[in-house]
């Protein structure tokens, strides 16, 4: 009776024994899937930012181009205003 409680206890050892490196291999797929999960998250928050950094970057060099009109535009209203100032202080 001894003798098959030790076989069998035996044998429950070899197979938890055998398991081990199975569940373990499990434990390291679930990891790097879960990993990958994330990475693949990552590189779709990435590509959002990135595009919404190229439109952000789009639209201040149009605000810029139109900053540039604009300052223009001023220097050109100011030297006309100085002109008809200057004129107008001639004509007194």
């Amino acid at each position: 009776m001894q003798l098959k409680k030790l076989c069998i206890y035996s044998i429950v050892l070899s197979i938890l024994g055998l398991m081990h490196p199975i569940a373990c291999n499990s434990y390291d797929s679930e990891v790097y899937s879960n990993l990958k999960r994330s990475r693949d998250a990552l590189l779709g928050q990435q590509a959002e930012l990135q595009r919404a950094y190229d439109d952000v970057h789009k639209q201040i060099g149009y605000l810029n181009a139109k900053l540039d009109r604009l300052d223009a535009y001023m220097r050109q209203v100011n030297s006309a205003l100085k002109d008809v100032e200057q004129s107008m202080r001639y004509t007194r």
